[in-house]
């Protein structure tokens, strides 16, 4: 079943009110997007690398920011050009995991201002800061925490929760915000915001996350200026066509990642280097902890129950969730070109009959990179000869 939290991670937030009593309708607002689980979560310090948080759900850039843009004081148009104010650059990342979820937005901008010294309620947005506002309940509008966050000009982040009502993001009976960890760190004109959330606090009573389950998902930034505040909102989700503000469905997956001591590889379509001979037990524990279930079909259909039964070239392997498979790959097995699961000398005899040209097996190689044994991207009798010497023992 399918279940619906709506989180809204607002980069700044100018009026609560309006936007609380709008989150209960969203119909025709909302634009799918996906998610990966990560095996191995983000470190939050503020410290942005790729290799941790992949590729951005929503990239603003000084040539298309017009899109994502909307002036609250209508009166300044030239504040649409304006890169003393608007961010040039700006990046935003979302993952999950077991555990909870993982925000990222790195930004560059000229605009870092904000004077505030104290956690006082309602000062903090009123410059370059943001707000995440978590609602546990779409239907319950009043089921909101607002949570106020900014790196103030001596370079200490300020806090603070407003509007904690039950059934919301914070530990019950209590203002602890709904963030386990958060980050704000500026470098020159370079301020990368990181903050996690853990689901047993930002889940509703009794939910699970899993698979395929989504939640509704809004960022808003607003910078500040002096003698300007709240000038213009910056909104990755963007706008429908009449200019209301668009809410992602974000929507979590997973993929199957092999572990790094398994040597596996793969790309869009196949999973590469699996041994000859490998078990279904022993594969499928070669792959980072999953909260679905990893099958292994075979090219006749029939699915690998056996602990000890062999994983084939051909065979397909997928992470299903609830019985709907959120990754599939085919399985490529080293010198495996019969699809048995193993490299023996039938394999080789498939090989020399295909390059000898007989015509009954003009189209037996069905996945050369099976046979690719010198990985040169090509099939050739270099390859045939390779897979001999290994069959016979020798070490290549």
């Amino acid at each position: 079943m399918k279940k619906c939290l709506t989180l809204f991670l607002s980069l700044l937030l100018s009026v609560s009110a309006a936007l609380t009593a709008s989150a209960a309708n969203v119909a025709g607002r909302t634009a799918d997007i996906t998610i990966e689980k990560i095996s191995t979560p983000p470190v939050i310090d503020g410290s942005f690398s790729v290799e941790e948080w992949g590729e951005p759900i929503s990239s603003i850039t000084k040539e298309n920011r017009a899109e994502y843009l909307r002036l609250c004081a209508k009166d300044h148009p030239e504040l649409l050009e304006s890169d003393k104010l608007l961010p040039t650059k700006m990046n935003t990342y979302l993952r999950w995991d077991e555990d909870g979820i993982y925000f990222c937005c790195a930004m560059e901008s000229v605009s870092h201002y904000n004077d505030t010294t104290e956690q006082n309620v309602g000062a903090i947005w009123k410059g370059t800061s943001f707000i995440w506002e978590i609602i546990s309940d779409i239907s319950v509008t009043d089921s909101v925490t607002r949570i106020d966050i900014c790196l103030n000009n001596d370079g200490k982040i300020l806090s603070q929760v407003v509007n904690a009502e039950k059934n919301t993001a914070v530990v019950t009976g209590t203002s602890t915000p709904a963030y386990k960890d958060v980050a704000i760190v500026r470098d020159g004109t370079t301020t990368i915001y990181e903050a996690s959330f853990l689901w047993d606090v930002i889940l509703p009573e009794g939910m699970e996350k899993s698979i395929g389950d989504s939640f509704l998902f809004f960022t808003l930034y607003m910078p500040g200026m002096e003698n300007l505040v709240n000038p213009v909102d910056v909104l990755p989700s963007g706008f429908t066509e009449m200019g209301i503000t668009k809410y992602w469905n974000v929507i979590l997956t997973e993929s199957l990642t092999p572990t790094p001591e398994s040597g596996y590889t793969r790309d869009d379509t196949f999973l590469y280097n699996i041994h000859p001979q490998t078990t279904l037990g022993t594969f499928t524990a070669q792959f980072a902890p999953t909260s679905g279930t990893i099958t292994v079909t075979a090219p006749d259909g029939t699915v690998l129950t056996a602990p000890d039964a062999y994983i084939g070239t051909g065979y397909t392997v997928s992470l299903l969730a609830d019985g709907t498979a959120a990754d599939s790959l085919t399985a490529v097995v080293t010198g495996d070109v019969t699809g048995d699961g193993q490299s023996e000398d039938a394999d080789v005899t498939v090989l020399q009959r295909y390059f000898a040209g007989w015509n009954t097996y003009a189209d037996a190689i069905d996945f050369p990179a099976a046979a690719d044994l010198n990985r040169d991207g090509k099939l050739t009798r270099a390859d045939g000869m390779l897979l001999a010497r290994r069959n016979a023992g020798w070490d290549v």
